[in-house]
């Protein structure tokens, strides 16, 4: 049989809570990140949760924990065959295919990041409705729309933050 290994990399959901540095070339793209205004160094060593979870931080702390998963992997003799990503995570799908380089890659990452934080409103996963269902809920709340069809049961709506707690 022939194995065939996938990486997949995920998008912001899942904040790291430890900081992987691999190599010294690692330590250039934290440091590329701190020079920037984001210390997720000592965000994710301190535990400090809530400013990891803002979305200017989230991001390039997810992406720099993914590429640092890899380096530790390759570290190992591991590699993909193939990869994917979702949403923010395809960033690091690309650095990992050889596509990007990882320091090109961090200050787009950091602009995504920044811009998706400055954006007014919010979103609202739900999961395990039919996409009928979720449609009804857009048209019954002001100013709410489907933002991602993630799956047949799994949708992001968004809306202004007072609306949220409508949906």
């Amino acid at each position: 049989m022939n194995e065939r290994r996938a990486f997949l990399f995920p998008g912001q959901g899942q904040l790291p809570t430890a900081v992987l540095s691999p190599s010294p070339d690692f330590d250039l793209l934290w440091a590329a990140a701190e020079a920037d205004g984001l210390d997720l160094r000592a965000w994710i060593s301190s535990g400090d949760v809530a400013r990891l979870a803002r979305t200017d931080a989230a991001q390039p702390a997810v992406f720099l924990d993914s590429l640092a998963r890899v380096a530790v992997l390759a570290s190992h003799g591991i590699a993909p065959d193939v990869v994917a990503g979702h949403s923010l995570g395809e960033y690091a799908a690309l650095v990992s295919a050889g596509v990007l380089r990882a320091e090109d890659a961090l200050p787009l990452v950091v602009r995504r990041g920044r811009l998706m934080a400055s954006v007014a409103g919010g979103m609202s996963a739900v999961v395990k409705l039919e996409l009928a269902a979720v449609q009804t809920i857009c048209d019954a709340v002001p100013d709410a729309v489907l933002a991602n069809y993630n799956g047949e049961r799994q949708f992001v709506l968004s809306a202004p933050l007072d609306r949220l707690d409508e949906i």
